[in-house]
């Protein structure tokens, strides 16, 4: 039972990728050369509450990208079962946006220490900024709000949110409608992927965050 849950749970993934392959896609990796200051990370989230079988468990996706003029280049990318039982849309999108923020800030250590950024291992914030991306406008509001949430699980996620965002670990979270959210369809089987899929193949997302 636990193993089918998990394979329902990537379905609005491999969405995606069925309609990818029934043509002949090539994936957009590249990005045009520029100055490391002119990139900074997207990093889109979303979840979707209790949409698998069991009526209970939840899935959250994301998608994380390299941009540098007006090009974006995939970096990861995840569709899952969210690993707790969530009662609310506004806590399974805040567990989906800490963990889409704690992959971005793994890649960034990455690109930096490939690119020789860093020195003595300490990151340089001011270098590649993560953008956080949610459609989840209760979420955003409670992230920029000075009072805490009643619900002491979401209070918490929101509170490392937050301390991310304080140690400049993450530039900043923006909202973004839900047509725009380019992780909705990874979470939800009737949400459209063309924008994802024009992303991904072209690299083009003329839209400004």
């Amino acid at each position: 039972k636990q193993w089918y849950q998990r394979r329902v749970a990537i379905t609005a993934g491999n969405k995606v990728v069925k309609k990818m392959n029934k043509a002949t896609v090539k994936i957009h990796f590249g990005i045009p050369h520029c100055n490391v200051r002119d990139l900074k990370i997207l990093a889109f989230s979303d979840a979707a509450l209790s949409n698998l079988p069991d009526k209970t468990s939840s899935t959250r996706s994301f998608v994380i990208f390299l941009s540098g003029k007006g090009k974006l280049a995939p970096l990861s990318w995840c569709s899952r079962k969210l690993e707790r039982v969530a009662k609310t849309i506004i806590y399974a999108e805040g567990i989906a946006l800490g963990k889409c923020l704690d992959e971005a800030i793994n890649l960034k250590q990455t690109l930096t220490q490939i690119m020789n950024l860093g020195k003595d291992d300490v990151v340089n914030h001011d270098l590649i900024p993560i953008i956080g991306i949610t459609d989840s406008k209760s979420l955003w509001d409670n992230i920029n709000s000075t009072s805490q949430a009643d619900d002491l699980k979401l209070r918490r996620e929101v509170a490392s949110i937050r301390e991310q965002l304080e140690l400049k670990e993450v530039a900043e979270v923006k909202w973004t409608p839900t047509e725009l959210q380019l992780a909705d369809c990874l979470t939800k089987t009737t949400a459209p992927n063309e924008s994802l899929i024009h992303v991904l193949t072209t690299g083009e997302f003329n839209i400004q965050l």
